[in-house]
């Protein structure tokens, strides 16, 4: 894959990093994952573009998005297990629990 190497104070569109990149918007958005996954804070612009965090406050914003998106999918988790009722699944809370030491 691909590496995407964005350069600070730059925003970048989705059609600026197909034209930069030469690739689909699916694929950069794949390797704008990636980037995330390595520790590259990338933060979506609420008008679709991208950029790299650089203030406190934007590190903030990208952090809290990804939790929210995380306990999102933790309550979604919980309400499949408990309306599937498979014996012992582990619940929500004993998974969070777990976490907490």
């Amino acid at each position: 894959m691909a590496t995407l190497r964005m350069i600070p104070g730059i925003t970048y569109t989705r059609k600026n990093l197909e034209a930069l990149t030469g690739m689909p918007d699916r694929e950069n958005r794949r390797m704008i994952r990636a980037q995330r996954r390595q520790g590259v804070p990338i933060v979506a612009l609420p008008d679709g573009g991208y950029k790299l965090a650089e203030t406190d406050e934007e590190k903030k914003m990208l952090l809290a998005m990804y939790r929210k998106r995380a306990l999102d999918e933790l309550a979604t988790y919980s309400m499949l297990a408990k309306a599937m009722q498979v014996p012992g699944q582990m619940t929500v809370e004993e998974l969070l629990d777990g976490l907490a030491v």
